[in-house]
């Protein structure tokens, strides 16, 4: 089968502003003008465009690959944004968040403390038991803040029952 035969087209228009997607079957492989697809999210975390990444989650859920990326990125604005991201799907119910917490438990041992601590932090979020042994390696976490964040995300998850 042709590849072409696999593909989508969506316009996306962010604040006035179109790009074309091309989307390559089951696997969510979008590029947008030449332009890799987290890179494109991550501009639009910072401009602000929440709502509209939340859109594309929901249109296309094998896009929450981008969400490890996001918690990654140098950039304070995208990260916090890449937080709200998951509040806001945690919040409508959607499956994907389930997606989105298999894809961050590598992050817990990233070299970057921020990032340890943001992904502990998404963790108290999605509210999942099964990530509380992951965040327990990290009460012992030789960054302060860490440590903290894990102990309190593990003390939301618990108290969710």
């Amino acid at each position: 089968m042709d590849s072409s035969e696999n593909k989508s087209e969506l316009l996306l228009t962010v604040a006035g502003s179109e790009s074309l997607l091309t989307v390559a079957g089951s696997e969510s492989l979008v590029t947008v003008a030449g332009q890799g697809l987290e890179a494109m999210i991550a501009d639009y975390m910072e401009k602000g465009f929440l709502d509209n990444i939340v859109d594309m989650l929901k249109y296309d859920a094998g896009m929450y690959i981008v969400v490890a990326g996001l918690l990654r990125d140098e950039r304070l604005r995208v990260r916090i944004g890449a937080i709200a991201l998951i509040e806001a799907l945690k919040e409508q119910g959607l499956e994907v968040i389930q997606d989105i917490a298999d894809s961050l438990l590598p992050l817990l041992g990233d070299d970057n403390p921020s990032v340890r601590g943001d992904t502990a932090y998404a963790f108290g979020i999605i509210g999942q038991k099964r990530h509380v042994m992951p965040l327990e390696q990290l009460l012992d976490d030789k960054n302060m803040e860490v440590a903290q964040t894990a102990h309190e995300s593990i003390d939301s998850i618990l108290s969710k029952g």
